[in-house]
């Protein structure tokens, strides 16, 4: 298992153990491979999302990490992590954050279920505890959950989807067997979140997995059902979802299905590893190919990627100008990710900062509206 999947796949609450991984972790991927800290703090804030029964795991992870390397600044961590990160040390990391200033009303829990919750009894498959709150007069087996801590805070979920969620087989056959609670689509796509095949096996019965049900399975790294869903079901495989989620198995078996390896060059530049760049170049990717958005691997590095791998991609020709289906150049992008030190390369590289997306903005008009003042600044030059 390889030290980001084992960041996906974490199942332990031990302290030890998460100090283990980590330093497994650090070796491998902070130090080895040179990855940004606060990328990392950024991407374990995200992961926490399609496993969030260990939580407080994902914060002590997040915690090691900026006590070893202090990270100034981190834009895009969640809310949650980066008001964990101003409660231990008082730094807000996300100029968006900026209100945990001076603002006693903030009240951020870093539970996922209260105790004494049927929920928390789900969450723990506690199948006893749940037949308690099911007993009782004001039970509603209809009733949904709303939370920040699941994939699309936006959603609600049912009990029974949220029994898929985690994995929790005895408090699915104790619903389905007791209150008929319906089987959605929702349900099969989460049940690609754990290692349960008995609630997928239930789930297929009334539900035909799809392409979400892919991004789970490439998300939790597991290969198995990867290759269950683009073979026996021929579902394509996200190559953006691979790299954000830094599958690099996923990644080649989607080369395998596709046989474009300009298109696969696009997103595989995204794990920042100079010799995977080196090798897809080798056999024959184009480093100014464009997807059928008209990105190039420089307008995603520019948005996700390593400044180490954008210095690789011009040095090897890449069009610092090149202007996608939405008018946008890799510099557009830098500013909305906001991310000064890539703006300053892309700059120094002879970047365009006049051009206009389809929206007429230029970067300078991007960082302007999403406040970004350092960016503003060598913008304005």
């Amino acid at each position: 298992m390889n030290s980001y999947e084992m960041l996906y796949r974490l199942k332990t609450n031990n302290e030890a153990e998460i100090k283990f991984i980590y330093t497994e972790f650090k070796s491998a991927v902070l130090e080895s491979m040179k990855y940004s800290p606060k990328n990392i703090l950024k991407d374990v804030s995200e992961i926490v999302r399609y496993n969030n029964r260990f939580l407080k795991s994902y914060l002590t992870f997040a915690k090691l990490i900026y006590e070893d390397y202090h990270p100034r600044e981190c834009k895009g961590i969640s809310t949650l992590f980066d008001y964990y990160i101003y409660k231990q040390y008082g730094v807000i990391l996300d100029s968006e954050h900026n209100y945990f200033k001076n603002n006693d009303s903030i009240d951020i829990s870093f539970e996922v279920h209260e105790e004494n919750t049927i929920y928390n009894a789900i969450m723990n498959d506690d199948k006893e505890k749940l037949i308690t709150f099911t007993e009782k007069e004001e039970f509603d087996k209809d009733q949904k959950l709303k939370s920040d801590f699941y994939p699309v805070s936006s959603d609600r979920y049912s009990l029974l989807e949220i029994c898929c969620y985690h994995g929790s087989a005895n408090c699915f056959k104790y619903l389905r067997t007791q209150f008929n609670s319906e089987i959605t689509e929702t349900c099969l796509c989460f049940s690609y979140l754990n290692e349960n095949s008995s609630i997928s096996k239930e789930c297929w019965k009334s539900q035909k997995p799809n392409k979400q049900c892919m991004n789970y399975a490439i998300i939790t790294h597991n290969m198995n059902r990867v290759i269950h869903l683009a073979y026996d079901y021929d579902i394509e495989i996200d190559l953006l979802q691979c790299s954000l989620h830094k599958n690099l198995q996923a990644l080649f078996l989607g080369l395998e299905k596709n046989n474009n390896i300009s298109k696969c060059f696009i997103y595989a530049s995204l794990f920042n590893i100079k010799l995977l760049n080196i090798y897809f170049m080798i056999h024959g990717a184009k480093v100014n190919y464009k997807d059928e958005n008209g990105e190039t691997a420089l307008h995603f590095s520019a948005m996700y990627g390593s400044i180490e791998t954008i210095q690789f991609l011009i040095s090897k020709g890449a069009n610092v100008n090149a202007i996608d289906g939405n008018g946008k150049t890799p510099i557009h992008n830098a500013a909305e990710r906001g991310d000064a030190e890539i703006v300053k390369f892309l700059i120094s590289s002879r970047a365009d900062t006049k051009t206009k997306n389809k929206h007429s903005e230029t970067a300078l008009d991007i960082a302007k509206r999403k406040g970004f003042s350092e960016i503003e600044k060598l913008l304005s030059c």
